[in-house]
């Protein structure tokens, strides 16, 4: 489980922290426009989005190396599919009240986005997710999830109405 906690006044990126407050991965660019790099160790990865309805991951000291994909269906999907490697996912909505968000994979829950409160300082969210994603990849799946709540709040087809 790591906290997600926003960097800077406007928040222009944010970090994965553990349990411990230890650095695990970190985005850094704009949810606004909705690019960015994700930093774990000496890696980057680019994450950016290709149309309206897909957001890519790109390694980028290798050029062309796809490392996941989310797509949705329609402008009006509530989901979006992810594919990180050879395994497929769905991140979908927990409900239509909430803002968390689940990713399903083989005929179940195996994970979970939230937003959480009453923490000082407000990590805005907690990410609870299988231990075979990568931290690229879940800092990947954090950033679609930020990028749809930001979307929904805006009227721009984020895929959280229910």
């Amino acid at each position: 489980m790591v906290h997600v906690v926003l960097v800077g006044v406007f928040g222009p990126g944010f970090d994965l922290l553990d349990e411990f407050d230890r650095l695990v991965a970190e985005f850094r660019g704009s949810m606004l426009i909705e690019d960015g790099q994700i930093v774990v160790g000496t890696g980057r990865w680019l994450f950016r989005p290709d149309g309206r309805r897909q957001f890519l991951l790109d390694r980028l000291d290798r050029v062309g190396e796809m490392v996941a994909t989310a797509s949705k269906a329609s402008r009006w999907s509530n989901s979006w599919e992810v594919e990180a490697g050879s395994q497929r996912y769905e991140l979908v909505r927990a409900g239509r009240f909430t803002g968390a968000w689940e990713l399903r994979g083989r005929g179940q829950t195996l994970g979970r986005v939230a937003p959480c409160f009453g923490f000082i300082p407000p990590p805005v969210a907690v990410a609870d997710l299988p231990a075979e994603l990568s931290p690229p990849v879940i800092a990947f799946v954090v950033a679609v999830v930020l990028a749809s709540r930001r979307r929904a709040r805006s009227g721009g087809g984020g895929g959280s109405a229910g």
